[in-house]
């Protein structure tokens, strides 16, 4: 989904309307702020894990040489995405 998309979506409802996303184990939480990320496309290959991973958080993973993330010549590339964050402390240090 485009910030274009979300935001079409979004019109569909009154502005006082609460946003919320799913939380680990279940339940929901509020979303608390939305930041900017470079992400890697498609590098995680592990059946309990999003897709995609923010660009230094897989730099990282590559260079400790974890199993399930795949190759640069091998993920989709990386691209800038808005993430909307449920975690004050990871919101406010940009992690």
């Amino acid at each position: 989904m485009t910030v274009y998309e979300l935001i079409e979506e979004l019109k569909k409802y009154p502005p006082e309307t609460r946003t919320v996303i799913p939380y680990c184990e279940g339940g929901y939480v509020d979303i608390i702020g939305v930041k900017k990320e470079p992400i890697v496309l498609n590098c995680l290959n592990m059946f309990h894990y999003g897709d995609h991973e923010i660009k230094r958080n897989y730099e990282a993973d590559l260079k400790e040489e974890v199993h399930f993330v795949l190759p640069p010549e091998k993920n989709g590339g990386v691209t800038d995405a808005v993430i909307l964050t449920d975690d004050l402390w990871d919101f406010e240090k940009g992690k």
